[in-house]
């Protein structure tokens, strides 16, 4: 218990250090919203990689099951959607 006690004394020097080196940088309202709108795209893109994921795989196996590799149909009932590329 001894370690809980040192921690709880450097807390606070940790918090008033990180306070002294947070980034004083102002920037202006254009450059936050060009900032927020790449930072909107990256997010989309990193929201859509596992569904592209999944339907890749999803498309690998009807075409397994169109070349006769799998018994078919893989999914029944299963349709795949239209995506937009």
């Amino acid at each position: 218990m001894v370690f809980a006690g040192v921690g709880l004394v450097a807390l606070p020097l940790d918090l008033v250090q990180s306070f002294l080196g947070r980034p004083v940088a102002v920037i202006t309202k254009s450059e936050y919203i060009k900032r927020a709108r790449g930072l909107g795209q990256r997010a989309a893109a990193v929201k859509a990689r596992p569904w592209r994921c999944c339907m890749a795989f999803a498309h690998a196996v009807e075409e397994m099951v169109h070349l006769g590799w799998v018994p078919g149909p893989a999914f029944p009932g299963f349709a795949l959607p239209e995506v937009a590329t």
